[in-house]
């Protein structure tokens, strides 16, 4: 709609405002969608939540031993 609406408008004021009604409506759509999509998944859609990665990802000792082995044989090669 937004190429389409705007050339049939006849005032330049008129097609600024055509567009930005566009434009807001389509980000609301969005935010819309995203929140119900979030709401049937059952997943927050608010930032800040949980990490993928944490730092227990990192904590090389509650790893296998044998790739602890294989990390530091390549370490010293």
């Amino acid at each position: 709609m937004a190429p389409v609406l705007p050339n049939r408008v006849a005032t330049v004021s008129g097609v600024v405002v055509t567009e930005a009604a566009l434009r807001i409506g389509c980000v609301l759509v969005l935010i819309a969608r995203v929140l119900r999509v979030g709401r049937e998944t059952g997943q927050s859609a608010a930032a800040g939540g949980s990490a993928l990665v944490t730092g227990d990802d990192w904590d090389a000792s509650s790893w296998d031993p044998e790739v602890m082995r294989d990390i530091d044989r390549r370490r010293r090669s």
